[in-house]
Parts: structure tokens; C-alpha cells; sequence
């Protein structure tokens, strides 16, 4: 059952849909991973043999994973540092409500996700700044760039939930 092994789904809670995939599809990629550790001895091929690190694949890796390239940019000294990560679900960034006046499109959506900014900087530069009393960093956001590296069979694409109307005040409830 699920709730035995995922406590959080048991009585009347809601819960979170992406919530639920991402535990599912962990499962099924570490059932299928636990199935292929006990069959893979005796179906090793050639190629496994000779390279034993390729990793096994599953139907989560196999089908729904995919490589994004993270490039950061150090926005004091412009130190670039690229960083690969896996997942098989592609979170959109979503801008909070009333923050813009255009209709927003799926593919407005995945190139404002894949291209976003934050306030960065490499802990060299930060701990030099210390060093010579600077207690604020530079607030200038930089560009934080992502681009797909290897794309799945069938991409998740996790929207979250937009908040479309506002919760009224403990004020306005009294009255």
C-alpha cells in the first residue's frame, strides 16, 4: 500500500499531484533498478562488460529522463561554472500573479524557466569581499542559463498551481 511506505497520502489530506509522480516514478525506477541488479549477471552484454560504468536503464531513465547544462555566472568576477544535472520532470517557472500584463505561452513559459536570473556570486569572491570589509555583496542579478543536453522520449512538464484569485483578510472575515 501506499500509505505504509508514504505516510503523508493517508486520511483526507490533499496532496500535491507532482507530489504523487515524483514518488511514483521513483518507485518504479528503483523497482525497476532492484529487477535489473537480480537479472543483469546473467544478461550483461558485451558492451556492459567491457564498460561497467554505463549506468542501467530503466523505463524512468530510458523514457523520461533528461540532461539540462546549468551554466552560472559568478557576477562579480564573471566566473562561469557549468554544472550537468538529470531529473525526468521540467518545473516551470511560473511569475507571480498580477507580475506581468502578457498572456504567457507554454513556450514563453520554458524559455523564461530555462532562462532566468538570480543574485550570484563564487564563494572566492564573497569571502574576499569580507576579507577587505565589505558586509554586501553586489545585488546585480546575473543570467543563469540552461539548455537541454539530451532530451527524453516524452518530456514532464510540471506547471504548478497559479493562485488566481486572493485570500480575504482575517479583517475583512469579521466584518
Amino acid at each position: 500500500k501506499l500509505v505504509e511506505v508514504h505516510p503523508q497520502f493517508e486520511g483526507i489530506h490533499n496532496q500535491d499531484a507532482h507530489e504523487f509522480l515524483v514518488i511514483l516514478c521513483d518507485a518504479i525506477h528503483e523497482q525497476c533498478m532492484n529487477y535489473a541488479n537480480i537479472v543483469a549477471p546473467e544478461k550483461e552484454s558485451l558492451e556492459e562488460r567491457e564498460n561497467p560504468a554505463l549506468p542501467i536503464q530503466t523505463l524512468i531513465s530510458k523514457d523520461f529522463s533528461f540532461e539540462l547544462k546549468e551554466t552560472k555566472t559568478c557576477h562579480l568576477c564573471n566566473h562561469k561554472r557549468e554544472e550537468i544535472t538529470s531529473n525526468y520532470i521540467f518545473k516551470l517557472v511560473i511569475p507571480p500573479h498580477g507580475s506581468t500584463q502578457e498572456n504567457l505561452s507554454l513556450d514563453t513559459l520554458i524559455l523564461r524557466t530555462l532562462n532566468s536570473s538570480a543574485h550570484l556570486a563564487c564563494s572566492s569572491c564573497i569571502g574576499a569581499r569580507k576579507r577587505l570589509g565589505f558586509d554586501q555583496v553586489d545585488d546585480t542579478p546575473r543570467q543563469l542559463r540552461d539548455v537541454f543536453v539530451r532530451l527524453p522520449e516524452y518530456l514532464i512538464i510540471y506547471c504548478p498551481r497559479i493562485e488566481i484569485y486572493s485570500v480575504p483578510s482575517e479583517v475583512e472575515n469579521a466584518q
